[in-house]
């Protein structure tokens, strides 16, 4: 197909389908565990993860305690009891709210439990989100075919003077959304014409702090790359402490990634 041809079909689009901003998108959205099944990770990560935050952290809160750990207290609560149970985890003292509102810290065994577990994994953290479910929420939050507009890319490019012929070329490298190469002279304002494609803002997408991926911790979200766009909302308050989540807590929505990368190419004999 010619790239008039692909430029033909990209115009269409703009009358079968209304820009959205990130706002206004409705995608997919992670949803709330609400049993340490729904993780799709093993108890025994979670109850490790548990010992590790609190050897981090200190004395802390049973709300906290659950947002460190990325899940709802009502998930973890049955740990924690163990915990106690077990004598790992004491309560000091609470604010009258139930477990939720407790403070909860290590004791002595506790403490050597977290050692224990941090000589095998130093991983503290959120939950991580198992590869399976990462891969389901990747193919679910793909841009759909003709997303990309012909008054999408003017708006990108209206800082700029650009030609017709510039934007028939590089409308059909991004509607495919697969890696393209710009290239030319040094100058040229090729940095200049990638980065304004960061204007394009398509619709957001929740990308998992972490990923676990046959027993390993990966960590994902960089924030060299990766913008937020919305937090769960966290404060000292007595209301807080009832105070739902939105989505998975493992989970954190950022701005479309737009990857640019350069490099200069030299002719070898």
């Amino acid at each position: 197909m010619s790239v008039a041809t692909q430029m033909a079909a990209l115009g269409t689009a703009q009358s079968k389908s209304p820009i959205q901003t990130p706002d206004q998108a409705k995608g997919p959205v992670p949803p709330i565990p609400e049993r340490i099944a729904d993780t799709g990770l093993p108890e025994s990560m979670v109850e490790q993860l548990i010992p590790k935050t609190l050897y981090f952290q200190g004395d802390t809160l049973g709300r906290d305690l659950a947002g460190a750990v990325g899940l709802k207290f009502s998930v973890i609560e049955g740990i924690v009891e163990l915990l106690k149970h077990q004598h790992h985890v004491q309560v000091k003292k609470s604010l009258g709210m139930g477990n939720i509102s407790a403070v909860y810290c290590l004791t002595e065994s506790g403490r050597t439990v977290a050692r224990e577990h941090l000589n095998h994994s130093q991983y503290a953290g959120k939950c991580p989100v198992p590869l399976e479910q990462y891969d389901e929420m990747v193919a679910a939050q793909k841009l759909p075919d003709g997303w990309l507009t012909m008054e999408m890319l003017r708006r990108a490019f209206k800082h700029m003077v650009v030609s017709e012929e510039i934007i028939t070329r590089v409308g059909p490298a991004v509607n495919a959304g697969k890696s393209f190469l710009i290239y030319g002279q040094p100058g040229n304002g090729k940095t200049y014409l990638a980065e304004a494609l960061f204007c394009l803002d398509p619709a957001p997408i929740y990308i998992p702090y972490t990923i676990e991926a046959q027993g390993m911790v990966i960590e994902l979200f960089d924030p060299l790359h990766h913008q937020p766009l919305e937090t769960q909302e966290e404060d000292g308050s007595l209301l807080a402490l009832t105070r739902q989540p939105t989505f998975d807590m493992r989970w954190v929505k950022v701005r479309r990634p737009f990857i640019v990368s350069g490099s200069e190419l030299d002719r070898h004999a």
